[in-house]
């Protein structure tokens, strides 16, 4: 991969797709598990060449759902800000993290050390409402820096797949990833956008509701979304004969058709917003969709869980292939 990705324009297919690693640092946040910093390393030297860029194996501090005191904050960054520094051996391109608790100064320090692609990270621990005044004030104030934003410095926000918080951004941050659309399809929830209060087929959108389209008639659909309109939205995107009405229910017994209408929401973000939605998740089924019926441009793969040294499980992304289920 090449620092020249950063100023090609958004799009649509590739059989060459652009991949983020992750360390895995906040799935295993919350489970307690710890990831071998050597270990992470050596992967990182392994798979340096198919990936656009590394996320930093940094520490988050506190504990889930608790936020930490200034000590632990302190005390995570000057740990996280080491790893950056040695990851950096690898010759991989390794992206920091700036956490929404962090102090302003280490923001400061990575751009000091010459970092050009920075992780956002808002908190879980905070309202809504404070992460996106957050997310814009970190990204009005890297601009007013005179640093370059989007030019030789750029950002990537993690966890990020709001439609309201990313057009309020209007393109000042570089890329976002979020599971989102992987745990919706793989439970069998379709997305539905809005815009101004009406589902709308094509466009902007500001509101995803979430209704159930699985076969167990046991599993409530949500009836703030009106069956026959859900129908229509299905028609008017292309995929009439991918559902069928059932009492008062929409079917879609194909997770493949499912996860292709609600990857169609990530390329609209994708347009509306200029920024990339990188799309993370292990489900091989929707992988199988994403990777080779929809050649999407933008994915995520994390290094939590992986057992394998060789970087097999980039390569074979790269290379577009993906484990058929039996």
């Amino acid at each position: 991969m090449s620092k020249d990705d950063f100023h090609t324009p958004i799009y649509h297919r590739t059989e060459h797709p652009l991949l983020l690693m992750d360390s895995g640092a906040y799935s295993l946040f919350n489970s307690g598990v710890q990831v071998d910093f050597d270990r992470y390393m050596a992967y990182v030297g392994a798979v340096k060449d198919e990936v656009l860029a590394v996320i930093n194996l940094d520490i988050i501090p506190g504990s889930k759902g608790k936020r930490a005191t200034k000590v632990e904050t302190e005390r995570a960054c000057i740990v996280s800000f080491d790893r950056w520094l040695r990851l950096q051996a690898t010759g991989a391109l390794i992206m920091p993290v700036y956490h929404q608790t962090d102090d302003r100064a280490w923001l400061g320090r990575y751009l000091d050390y010459g970092a050009a692609f920075i992780g956002i990270s808002p908190s879980d621990n905070m309202p809504d409402v404070l992460r996106k005044q957050w997310l814009l004030d970190v990204h009005d104030a890297l601009d007013r820096s005179g640093i370059g934003l989007n030019r030789t410095v750029f950002t990537h926000l993690l966890g990020t797949f709001s439609p309201t918080g990313l057009m309020s951004l209007r393109g000042a941050a570089w890329s976002a990833d979020a599971s989102t659309i992987m745990q919706h399809s793989v439970r069998f929830r379709l997305m539905v956008p809005y815009a101004g209060g009406q589902i709308t087929p094509s466009g902007a959108f500001d509101t995803i509701r979430v209704t159930y389209v699985g076969e167990d008639g046991d599993v409530a659909a949500n009836k703030a979304i009106a069956t026959g309109e859900v129908g229509e939205y299905l028609s008017a995107m292309g995929y009439g004969d991918d559902y069928e009405i059932t009492g008062d229910r929409v079917l879609i017994d194909n997770v493949h058709a499912l996860a292709s209408a609600n990857f169609q929401l990530a390329h609209r973000l994708n347009h509306a917003t200029a920024i990339r939605s990188f799309i993370a998740g292990p489900d091989e089924r929707v992988l199988q969709q994403i990777v080779e019926e929809e050649q999407y441009p933008y994915l995520l793969r994390t290094y939590a869980g992986t057992v394998e040294t060789t970087g097999s499980t980039i390569h074979n992304f790269y290379q577009r292939k993906v484990k058929r289920p039996l």
